[in-house]
């Protein structure tokens, strides 16, 4: 912030990460917008929620935008919204429009994200707090992509957790509820407390 006075830089460079979910699916308006003002650029990393954290604390970062649990304390956050957490499955699965309970997902494939994502670390959250993990399913598959995990879904191959964002209004894919899961989970905006980030923030999401 000194040097870019020092040497009279007028353009605002901002440096912002985001999960996958809200990086693909989430914030890509925002991003349009801010690349309207000639003034202004930005610098976008998409990663897991573990690897944005790293990345805020090493001052990479002036702010990222995570789904995943993060600790509260630690952090300077603001709530971006709550978004519906869902199921999907092969459109005419059995459990398609379906509220189903935990043991009925036992005999199924599960494909999840990889270790330190957002939505596998709710999954595993929700799981945890019924008594149960991953090694409940029959079979638990790891894929870091949700293109893969959407295909691989909408081909029958297995079911998933993630926002309701990811597939939006897709009608390739069933969707379903788990009785005892919680209905939505938290996109929040993330920074390193008693900096300056959330002016980088508000002037991404409210083009001030």
């Amino acid at each position: 912030e000194v040097l870019k006075k020092l040497v009279g830089d007028k353009t605002t460079f901002i440096r912002l990460g985001a999960t996958k979910t809200i990086g693909d699916y989430v914030i890509g308006d925002s991003i349009r917008k801010q690349l309207k003002y000639t003034d202004r650029s930005l610098s976008l990393v998409v990663d897991n929620t573990e690897r944005l954290l790293s990345m805020l604390d090493s001052g990479e970062l002036d702010f990222a935008v995570i789904e995943g649990l993060f600790n509260k304390g630690k952090y300077g956050y603001k709530l971006l919204s709550a978004e519906p957490f869902i199921g999907i499955c092969e459109s005419g699965h059995p459990f398609d429009g379906q509220s189903v309970t935990v043991k009925q997902l036992q005999d199924e494939t599960v494909i999840v994200r990889e270790e330190g994502s957002g939505t596998r670390g709710i999954l595993e959250h929700e799981l945890k707090s019924l008594g149960f993990d991953l090694d409940f399913f029959a079979r638990t598959v790891y894929i870091s992509s949700f293109k893969l995990i959407r295909e691989l879904v909408a081909d029958g191959l297995g079911i998933s957790f993630v926002y309701k964002s990811v597939v939006g209004d897709n009608s390739g894919f069933g969707t379903f509820e788990v009785e005892s899961f919680s209905k939505t989970h938290e996109f929040n905006i993330v920074y390193l407390k008693n900096t300056n980030a959330w002016k980088y923030a508000s002037m991404f999401f409210e083009g001030k």
